[in-house]
């Protein structure tokens, strides 16, 4: 929430979408009954500390953190928010005063406070009480929000129990404390709203679930025709430079995707409040989270992003509220999937309802070094366009050399020592994946992911292999020269060095780190008919040296990650190049 629109809203009067509560020290049963009204309409914002004319009054600071937290722990208890909706309160301070703001969604169910159903008009809450007015408010809702859609043929089975693991380990390195992660896994979807308990006691899962958790042959017996479509045309624009499709469920996928646009898009560097962040991350976080939680699952189309020489384009099928380009300086927000927007709020995988076209709008120009704007367009096929042309695109190679900013940020101590920790572990744990380094380093895995980046940007890590099974390698300049065999031929130990400052980390030696990585036969053999045939396959590589296809990927990954060799051009149409070709006679 910006802190002037905050203040906007203190001018206005209580209305269908916006409530005053004037709590000091406690927080009273009226706040629950607003969350459900609100809940059950159309959503809205509470300011806790305010008079009904939107004067503040302040909460006692001695009592504010209690009240934030009795606010979490009571929306998440059924006996008050039956289903629960847990809540995500955030902290203001107004003219020496502090506030308590919700920002409260329409939800995909019906929720009732101590038993009790409550409505909202732009008079207030009131209590629902007749069947009939209960179930206008049900239908209303099953027949918009289709994550609710019973799967009646979907059991635990169906859902991936890795996914339940990486949930937990990224939801306890946002918050340790957080309720969720004392219930177990089944608890835990009744809880969040995700599944329900038939009379029998047996579990009865709802579409949003098998989406969030569901393996991919789980998702394809409910949804066939779902996958998210990601297509690089920078180059070769008839067809594409890489494609790659994910029919995974939500959680997995939004990692697996940022990792896929990290490899094609620009990061340039950026401070904000005396700190280095992801201009890249800020930006396609949100274009990528919003694809996933504002999109119509049950829709014959599926979505795509198509990374074009000078804009990302996002499409999605959804339902639409109004229709046309949105203008960004004033709009309301609606979400499509509610209990799937919960799940990713609380991972932090978004900031918060409605941050998606605030901080694209925010950090773009900064991103573009430019006026380039980026459009949201509502219809049945959602569609957004983010441009991505940096101010350098157009300047002399020699200018760009001269412009290319510092990489490597100031960073605390702590971070300092985090980032040597996980750079001692990489180095001696080849292709180990985040949540091992924070399981044996007993880091948070978003810290971990921080000094991932750190390292990254420095240049002396990267992630080699495919996703799945790939992971953080050490990297540094090759000699080539010194690849030699006694015969002649490409063989011996490769030597590896890289000057460094990481992430504050000084090496005034500029120490020489060392890969020491041996090139066994197999990789020889591979390398020397890529240097007899640039535009050989991988499989004509596996036909001709009898082996298998995996294995010839490992050694490309092998051979591209010691900067031997790359890939210029498309799939189909592109060619390996040596990079390097003083590695000895012929």
């Amino acid at each position: 929430m910006r802190l002037e629109k905050l203040i906007s809203l203190l001018k206005q009067k209580e209305s269908k979408r916006l409530e005053f509560k004037k709590f000091r020290d406690e927080i009273s049963a009226t706040l629950f009954e607003t969350v459900c009204a609100f809940l059950n309409r159309d959503g809205g914002e509470i300011i806790i500390g305010a008079d009904d004319d939107g004067k503040i009054i302040g909460i006692e600071e001695s009592r504010i953190d209690r009240m934030m937290n009795n606010i979490v722990t009571m929306s998440n208890n059924p006996d008050i928010v039956d289903p629960p909706f847990i809540l995500d309160p955030h902290k203001y301070e107004i003219e020496g005063k502090s506030i308590i703001y919700l920002n409260i969604p329409e939800s995909s169910q019906v929720h009732r406070f101590k038993g009790t159903v409550y409505d909202r008009s732009s008079d207030g809450d009131f209590k629902i009480k007749e069947p009939q007015r209960i179930a206008a408010i049900s239908n209303r809702k099953s027949g918009f929000y289709s994550e609710m859609r019973l799967c009646p043929n979907i059991s635990f089975r169906d859902l991936d129990p890795e996914t339940f693991k990486g949930m937990r380990n990224r939801l306890r390195g946002v918050n340790p404390n957080h309720p969720w992660l004392k219930l177990s896994d089944e608890d835990l979807l009744v809880r969040s709203g995700l599944a329900r308990r038939d009379n029998a006691g047996n579990l009865e899962f709802f579409a949003a679930a098998v989406l969030l958790f569901g393996t991919e042959l789980g998702i394809q017996s409910i949804l066939p025709q779902f996958k998210i479509d990601v297509i690089v045309k920078v180059n070769d624009t008839d067809r594409y430079d890489d494609r790659k499709d994910f029919r995974i469920n939500l959680i997995d996928a939004y990692s697996e995707i940022m990792n896929f646009i990290e490899r094609y898009l620009p990061d340039p560097f950026f401070f904000e409040d005396g700190q280095r962040i992801s201009l890249r991350n800020k930006i396609f976080r949100e274009a990528v989270a919003n694809i996933i939680i504002h999109r119509e699952y049950f829709s014959p189309f599926h979505a795509r992003i198509v990374i074009k020489k000078r804009t990302v384009e996002f499409t999605n099928p959804c339902n639409p509220y109004e229709r046309g380009k949105i203008d960004t300086d004033n709009y309301e927000t609606h979400q499509k999937n509610p209990l799937i927007s919960k799940f990713f709020l609380q991972l932090d995988l978004v900031e918060e309802v409605g941050s998606g076209i605030y901080n694209i709008t925010k950090y773009l120009p900064f991103y573009t070094k430019g006026t380039a704007k980026a459009e949201f367009i509502d219809d049945n096929i959602f569609k957004t366009v983010i441009p991505y042309r940096l101010a350098t695109d157009d300047e002399p190679e020699e200018q760009k050399a001269a412009s290319e900013p510092e990489l490597i940020p100031q960073e605390s101590a702590e971070t300092t020592e985090g980032v040597r920790r996980v750079r001692e572990y990489i180095s001696k744990n080849y292709g180990c994946k985040l949540t091992e380094i924070s399981r044996d380093l007993d880091i948070a895995l978003r810290s971990v992911n921080r000094y991932v980046q750190i390292l990254k940007l420095s240049g002396v890590i990267k992630y080699s292999g495919s996703k799945r099974y790939g992971g953080y390698v050490r990297v540094g300049y090759i000699d080539l020269s010194k690849m030699n065999g006694q015969d002649g031929t490409i063989g011996g130990t490769i030597g590896g060095t890289m000057n460094g400052t990481i992430g504050g980390v000084n090496e005034p030696e500029k120490q020489k780190i060392a890969i020491n990585d041996t090139i066994n036969d197999t990789i020889k053999q591979i390398l020397r008919l890529i240097e007899s045939d640039p535009a050989i396959t991988r499989d004509q590589i596996a036909d001709t040296i009898k082996i298998s296809n995996p294995t010839v990927s490992r050694g490309i990954n092998k051979l591209k990650q010691l900067g031997i060799i790359e890939r210029v051009g498309s799939k189909k149409t592109g060619r390996w190049v040596i990079i390097n070709k003083n590695f000895g006679d012929k």
